[in-house]
């Protein structure tokens, strides 16, 4: 803010800058933590779990985590309201991604 007090003439570009922050707010300040949540959680249960996925118990509790961080955006919904909070396609979406690209993190670390 400074700046533009400093330079007037860089108000123009000020505005376009506030103007991309405000459309981009919305998606990067709600969704991106709960990718964060969700690839960091995959991650570490995947660094645990792969080791030993031939057994049983590793395959069902990999799967459960991976349902767990689902449901808990699915169970948001207005027609359904089980877990506290608002539903958002932009978090599940991302939720998704963040548990495909911990996947594929691991294994690609793991060559």
């Amino acid at each position: 803010n400074f700046l533009f007090e400093v330079f007037p003439e860089t108000e123009a570009f000020r505005n376009k800058l506030l103007g991309l922050t405000i459309k981009q707010d919305k998606f990067f300040i709600h969704s991106i933590p709960t990718a964060l949540w969700a690839f960091s959680y995959m991650y570490t249960q995947s660094i645990i779990l792969f080791p030993k996925f031939k057994l049983k118990l590793n395959k069902f509790l990999l799967f459960l985590n991976i349902f767990i961080i689902l449901a808990i955006e699915i169970l948001q919904r207005d027609n359904i309201k089980v877990v506290p909070g608002t539903f958002d396609g932009a978090d599940l979406l991302l939720n998704i991604s963040a548990i495909i690209l911990a996947i594929s993190l691991y294994f690609y670390i793991k060559k």
